[in-house]
């Protein structure tokens, strides 16, 4: 076969073939369904642990902090110390103070019972309130005494200002004034302070300043634990200047004696002066 007649013959092959062939079929391309099963599923579990995770982490408010609180207790003598905020306080005998072991509020709040001194560190951001079973003491810095004993309240006032609040009356005292709150009052009325005798369990002496006989027996009662009872209302009103320091209580009554011209006679529990 020469050279014209393949050429020839290829020329109708591909002609034939060109003929018989069928067009390309354009199949779309469809996704592969379990890979999109696959990656919803996988979305689904990523969202759901990021969600558990704010759960449980940021998005959880931060559990409050327990602050331990402490008590502070005398017996049968005076205590001192001082609080977390630098206030330092002196405890008479048989009574409590209950304070938190850190000031974390707004305000620094403690509960007392008994008889205490004062000495509030100055902070005006942070008020000090001290609660009574016969209303609430609210000071800024500055040096008070508080009794609290018998269902009755005594704030004395040695500087600075204190606020006084009971049964929704208040009263500010200011340096040497005093008030008695006793339960069931309706009215806060603020006094002078008499005289210095309150001051005996801290510097452990009897300051009588024209005091009544009445007035230095009820400290002595405080003092020693005894019942002195005086008899007659006109000896309740004898008045004595001195200072007693350090005295035993029989060298105190033998001095009353000697002064007014009367008797203290011991009688079972009680001291009866006559």
């Amino acid at each position: 076969m020469n050279t014209d007649e393949a050429w020839e013959r290829f020329k109708h092959l591909r002609d034939q073939k060109d003929r018989g062939a069928l067009p390309a079929k354009m199949v779309p391309l469809q996704p592969n369904r379990f890979r999109l099963i696959s990656i919803a599923a996988a979305l689904v579990i990523i969202l759901g642990v990021g969600m558990l995770f704010r759960m449980i982490g940021g998005q959880q408010e931060p559990a409050p902090v327990q602050v331990a609180l402490l008590k502070i207790q005398s017996t049968t003598t005076t205590l001192m110390d001082t609080l977390p905020d630098g206030s330092v306080i002196t405890l008479n005998k048989n009574s409590m103070v209950e304070y938190p072991e850190v000031f974390t509020d707004s305000v620094r709040a403690i509960k007392m019972e008994g008889e205490v001194f004062f000495n509030v560190a100055k902070n005006p951001d942070k008020p000090f309130i001290i609660s009574t079973l016969t209303g609430d003491i609210k000071v800024l810095g500055t040096s008070f005494n508080v009794k609290n004993r018998k269902g009755s309240t005594e704030v004395i006032v040695e500087t600075g200002i204190v606020e006084v609040s009971y049964n929704q009356q208040k009263v500010e005292l200011s340096a040497g004034k005093q008030v008695k709150v006793n339960s069931g009052d309706s009215v806060l009325q603020a006094e002078n302070t008499p005289g210095t005798l309150y001051k005996y369990f801290r510097n452990r002496q009897f300051i009588c300043d024209n005091t009544p006989l009445s007035e230095l027996a009820v400290i002595l009662n405080e003092a020693y634990s005894v019942n002195i009872v005086i008899e007659k209302q006109s000896i309740k009103n004898l008045r004595l200047t001195t200072t007693f320091s350090d005295e035993s209580l029989e060298n105190i009554l033998a001095i009353i004696e000697q002064t007014f011209g009367i008797k203290a006679i011991q009688q079972g529990d009680s001291i009866l002066i006559q």
